[in-house]
């Protein structure tokens, strides 16, 4: 999202998320996945980039 100027807030507005639900997963504080809110931010983020968006370019996996 950085790297593409788009702010966590254009995030939720554009998605509908509450700016709390995209501040968690921007900051890797969420600990379950859901999947209607992953689609709601590939779609947002779509509309945002005009780019083709895939699930492998939101999730980033880290072992703890």
């Amino acid at each position: 999202m950085d790297s593409r100027g788009i702010t966590r807030y254009a995030l939720a507005k554009k998605s509908g998320l509450a700016m709390n639900s995209v501040r968690s997963m921007y900051d890797g504080d969420q600990t379950r996945v859901d999947f209607p809110k992953i689609e709601q931010v590939i779609h947002a983020l779509r509309e945002l980039t005009g780019a083709e968006i895939k699930v492998e370019d939101v999730f980033v996996w880290e072992e703890k």
